[in-house]
């Protein structure tokens, strides 16, 4: 006989399986918008670092221009105003890749046992 913590039912195989393949299939999904949410996060730091980039080249261009400036001879023309550029922190993160490859793995597992279930 069953104890407390035991509880034993008769399940159909054919529900059995839809169930399983039901599970798995969610599994894969939640994995999958894991996996893009991760890649959209790598997306968005690489995509902060190439503005700071593009910033450093424009004070250069723009520091350059200046020296060049000042170096020529003074004709009378207006003086063209600085634009002012905020300074910007640069933080640097390290990108984890061990946390996608480990859902890739998973995806792959969950993957395989639904082509078992299917196949």
């Amino acid at each position: 006989m069953a104890s407390k913590e035991d509880l034993y039912i008769s399940i159909n195989p054919e529900s059995y399986k839809q169930s399983k393949l039901g599970v798995l299939t969610g599994q894969a999904d939640l994995l999958t918008s894991l996996k893009h949410l991760h890649n959209l996060k790598v997306l968005a730091r690489q995509r902060r670092d190439l503005k700071l980039a593009l910033h450093r080249s424009f004070s250069t261009i723009l520091s350059m221009s200046e020296s060049i400036r000042e170096k020529l001879p003074n004709v009378r023309s207006p003086k063209i105003a600085k634009p002012e550029i905020p300074e910007m922190i640069e933080i640097k993160k390290k990108v984890d890749y061990s946390k996608r490859d480990e859902i890739d793995e998973e995806l792959m597992k969950i993957q395989e046992k639904l082509r078992e279930l299917n196949g």
